[in-house]
Formats: structure tokens, C-alpha cells, sequence
């Protein structure tokens, strides 16, 4: 949690994208803090004068998932495919996007969600229903949604955040105990 690209409490995501589509990934990354999901974009969250290679790796240990934006262009990067085997090799949750190319080797085998990279923060719905039920990641995600409704600074605030967890299927006693 002492990570300054990482906001304390809420479930981590490393946004894996060209540099091409940088607009769409930080409009993404607006739309899932909503969710409580703290998003990793690197062109945002490297800090000037940070050994940024070592930033994305180390974002990508800490992650809790990695969101792969598969665009027509992006196996033409070289840092994509690797950013996607680290998060394979260390176990991480993979949600692939296609954004007008469908995802290719290694995350070929997850079924995907079919976007246009356009208007990608319409993406957010579909990423907290897949974040609330799957195994990976639905304990840590209630966990964030819990916080945000600890930290709720108004009813209205309070009420919104209910909302969120009333749509989760998974809150165990504890989670229960902190609401």
C-alpha cells in the first residue's frame, strides 16, 4: 500500500495498452475508479525521473490483475507481450479486451470481452461483474468495495456504495462484520 501509483484499499489493475491509445486508457482508468479499482496506466503513474522499466515490472508483481486492451497494433509493441507473461507467470488474473484484433497466444485461451477501443469506459460494468464472480479476484475486489463504503463521506456517498455491494456475490464474515 505504500506504492505511489497505488491507491490504499482498493483492488489493483495494470492496464496493458500502446501508447497509441493513451487518451482511452486514462478515460478507462477514470471510469474504473469508481469500482474502487486503483489502474495502473504507465504514461500517468511513472513519476519524471523514475527507472520506469522497474516501475512496470514492479506494478505488475504488485497487481491484482492485468487488463490487456488488444488493439489491431498491439502486438507491434514490444513491451505488451511481456507485460502479459509476467502477469501469466506470476498467476495473475488476465481479463483481454478485443478492441478490433482478438487476443493472440498465450491469453488466446481466456474468453474475452469484445469492445471498441473508442468508447472503452463502457467497459466498466462488464469488469466489475467479472472482477465480483471470479475466483481470482472476488474476495480482494468485496474487500476494496468494503473499504469504499467504510470510507463513504456523505449518505449519498454511502448509498452509492451499497449499490456496489449489494451486486457482489461474495462477502464473508468479516467483510460482513466491517460493513
Amino acid at each position: 500500500d505504500t506504492l505511489d501509483f497505488w491507491q490504499p484499499g482498493q483492488y489493483r489493475m495494470f492496464l496493458s495498452h500502446i501508447s497509441k491509445y493513451r487518451k482511452q486508457a486514462s478515460t478507462l482508468k477514470e471510469k474504473l475508479n469508481q469500482y474502487h479499482i486503483s489502474v495502473f496506466v504507465a504514461h500517468q503513474d511513472i513519476a519524471p525521473t523514475s527507472e520506469w522499466q522497474a516501475d512496470i515490472e514492479l506494478a505488475i508483481a504488485t497487481t491484482d490483475c492485468l487488463l490487456a486492451l488488444v488493439t489491431d497494433d498491439f502486438r507491434d509493441s514490444p513491451w505488451t507481450d511481456q507485460e502479459i507473461g509476467i502477469a501469466i507467470g506470476k498467476g495473475k488474473l488476465i481479463i483481454p479486451v478485443a478492441c478490433g484484433s482478438k487476443p493472440y497466444g498465450f491469453i488466446s485461451k481466456y474468453q474475452w470481452l469484445k469492445h471498441d477501443i473508442q468508447d472503452i469506459a463502457n467497459v466498466g460494468e462488464d469488469i466489475f461483474t467479472i472482477l465480483s464472480k471470479h475466483n481470482l479476484s472476488k474476495r480482494k475486489f468485496s474487500e476494496a468495495l468494503v473499504n469504499k463504503f467504510e470510507s463513504s463521506y456523505s449518505f449519498a456517498s454511502a448509498r452509492a456504495n451499497i449499490e456496489l455491494l449489494e451486486k457482489v456475490d461474495y462477502l464473508d464474515p468479516d467483510l460482513l462484520k466491517k460493513i
